[in-house]
C-alpha cells in the first residue's frame, strides 16, 4: 500500500485517531464499496476527517464528515486515520469558535454547519464538508 496522501490545502494540524465516531452510518453502498477498494489499493488518499478538538480533548471522537470514509477505512485497512480540527477551519475563516457554539445555544452541529457555509466552497470542498447541506 502507498503512503497516505492527505489533502490539506489550508495546512491545518493533522491529528491520527483510530476511535472517531461517524456523522451517521455510510448510507450509499456503491459509494462505500468505491472508496473501500481505493483504500485497500492505495491507502488513504484525499479530505481528512474534520472532527471537534474540544471532543478529542475530552477523549470523544466525534466526526463532522467522512461517514463513508471512516467505513471504508476501517473494512480496508483500520488503525488511525487522519484527521483537522473544526475550530481551526473556522479560525482560518475569521471565526472563533466559542461564539459560534454560543450563537448556536451549544449546538455543535450547528456551529460546524455555521463554518461550513462561512468558508469558501473549494475549502469546503477539499475537506469533504457537506455538513448540513453546505
Amino acid at each position: 500500500m502507498s503512503t497516505q496522501q492527505v489533502a490539506n490545502p489550508l495546512g491545518l494540524e493533522v491529528v491520527y485517531v483510530s476511535g472517531v465516531e461517524a456523522p451517521h452510518d455510510a448510507r450509499e453502498a456503491d459509494k462505500l464499496a468505491e472508496i473501500t477498494a481505493s483504500m485497500e489499493a492505495g491507502g488513504w488518499v484525499g479530505a481528512p476527517i474534520v472532527a471537534s478538538r474540544a471532543m478529542y480533548e475530552r477523549g470523544q471522537d466525534r466526526a463532522y464528515t467522512g461517514s463513508h470514509r471512516i467505513q471504508a477505512w476501517r473494512d480496508a485497512v483500520g488503525g488511525e486515520l487522519p484527521c483537522v480540527f473544526i475550530e481551526d477551519i473556522a479560525e482560518t475563516a475569521g471565526l472563533d469558535w466559542d461564539e459560534l457554539m454560543d450563537d448556536h445555544r451549544g449546538d455543535d452541529w450547528d456551529a460546524a454547519t455555521a463554518v461550513a457555509y462561512a468558508v469558501p466552497a473549494a475549502v469546503r470542498e477539499a475537506y469533504g464538508m457537506d455538513i448540513g447541506g453546505a
